[in-house]
């Protein structure tokens, strides 16, 4: 599923990144951390784990509540993959 392809419409989305609304809203930035790497590495596990588990999850959460969580997570990892999210952690003032 991280094949898929996920198209935006960029008019629906704010063309400020998030640092540039911090500093819009007057905060002055101290550091900043990219994390996507990371966030999209814990993500693949997740969703090996849960793969690895189905049964207990389906039990769980039903069948359509399992598919539809591991289905958001392929999801987001294909976005992820292409560069359509992305995790960053700032500090500000």
């Amino acid at each position: 599923m991280a094949d898929s392809k996920i198209v935006a419409d960029s008019d629906l989305f704010n063309t400020l990144s998030y640092e540039e609304m911090l500093q819009e809203a007057g905060w002055q930035i101290t550091s900043r951390a990219e994390l996507t790497a990371e966030y999209g590495a814990s993500l693949g596990r997740l969703i090996r784990l849960e793969e690895a588990h189905e049964a207990e999850l389906r039990e769980l959460r039903g069948d359509a509540g399992y598919l539809e969580k591991i289905g958001r997570r392929h999801r987001s990892l294909a976005a992820i993959e292409q560069g359509l999210i992305r995790r960053e952690m700032f500090s500000a003032v």
